[in-house]
């Protein structure tokens, strides 16, 4: 393996740093330098680098303003460096929602020492992306996969449903008890796509697991907040949760849901070590699921890299839930979801637009099914 990299920094002694701290990694093949946004893109064109790291504070053309034009023309891995101050998370959350692979924090200082200390972080991740492009180029739908994709074509007479317009049976609202989603690299696009895309009387509680250093949850969540027409809350302690919320587990702390009579209570854990490699961890969510709800919910695993969520997709695919993962084409990262594919755990297989339909059409079918309604939208 030797990854090219790019770095973009407007500081030369930043550049020279992390220059000299890359090159030393037997991994990492040349290393190229850009000053700015624009020069990035040209030598991006010239050069074609596997990864590229761009600061977000840089004349001419910032990161932000730069990933955007890379992404009209190539897919290359794209790696923000930011400061862990309010301007820098809502750009770097921007950031993720426009196609970065990820983000690290800048040392404020940018001295040698503290450069050296993200090092191993920066290189971790720039592996991760290297072999998350590769995967997916070089991947393709197996036949099993194909065949449990789910095509909006057959479920309705109207190919072009929007959901946010269909008037739905009242029976709907009792099919499920919650919806469980898991994400990590390239989930914040993909939540974003999501959660704007469900319809504002939409009958379920819905819990998201993203992996996220704390700092940056509660930008997430004001995020996604503002593109739904649901509310969109960080998830609290023993809280019980409603129908038509989205809660999302706040970084460094494990979400569990309970059921309390009718209702679901959300168990924060601050203590109980990582999951799958993290915390909050997927699996924790999910097989809590499966435990209390058991076939009354849905579970999704979005993009991301690594495994977790595969093993507690498949606790709930065993208690009898709707499961499914998103597909390939839409994914930025296709680990979580090609892990849970290979073991079986999901239903179905479903591009990131058709989900909050899918999620409707799972609940009429489950009716249907039941001699409850005796038609399909």
């Amino acid at each position: 393996m030797s990854i090219n990299i790019l770095c973009a920094d407007d500081s030369n002694h930043v550049l020279e740093i992390l220059s000299r701290l890359l090159s030393s990694v037997r991994e990492i093949g040349k290393v190229y330098k850009a000053k700015n946004g624009e020069e990035a893109i040209q030598m991006m064109k010239m050069y074609a680098p596997d990864v590229i790291t761009l600061d977000l504070k840089m004349p001419v053309l910032d990161g932000l303003q730069t990933l955007k034009k890379i992404r009209t023309f190539s897919d290359t891995p794209i790696i923000m460096i930011s400061s862990y101050t309010q301007p820098g998370a809502h750009i770097s959350m921007e950031a993720l929602e426009e196609g970065a692979f990820g983000f690290i924090p800048k040392p404020a200082s940018g001295k040698k020492d503290d450069m050296i200390k993200m090092r191993d972080e920066l290189v971790a991740l720039i592996k991760a992306a290297y072999e998350a492009r590769n995967e997916k180029e070089n991947g393709t739908a197996s036949i099993n996969d194909r065949k449990i994709k789910y095509n909006p074509e057959k479920s309705s007479d109207n190919e072009n449903v929007d959901i946010k317009t269909v008037v739905f049976p009242e029976e709907i609202d009792s099919v499920f008890s919650a919806v469980c989603v898991g994400s990590s690299a390239g989930g914040p696009k993909a939540l974003s796509k999501l959660i704007s895309k469900l319809p504002e009387k939409f009958p379920y509680p819905v819990f998201i697991v993203q992996h996220i250093p704390e700092f940056f949850t509660s930008y997430l969540t004001e995020s996604l907040n503002r593109k739904s027409q649901i509310l969109v809350k960080e998830a609290v302690h023993e809280e019980i949760a409603r129908p038509g919320v989205v809660y999302v587990a706040p970084g460094g702390c494990h979400m569990r849901l309970r059921k309390i009579g009718s209702n679901i209570k959300i168990v924060m854990d601050y203590e109980f070590p990582n999951v799958s490699g993290a915390r909050p961890s997927v699996d924790v969510l999910m097989e809590s699921a499966a435990t209390f709800l058991q076939s009354n919910a849905v579970g999704i695993i979005l993009s991301g890299m690594g495994q977790d969520g595969a093993h507690g997709l498949m606790k709930m695919k065993e208690a009898g839930a709707v499961t499914l993962v998103q597909d390939r084409t839409s994914s930025l990262v296709y680990g979580m979801a090609s892990t849970a594919l290979k073991l079986g755990a999901a239903d179905y297989v479903v591009d990131i637009d058709t989900i909050p339909e899918f999620i409707l059409y799972s609940a009429q079918l489950r009716l249907s099914q039941a001699g409850k309604i005796n038609h399909m939208i």
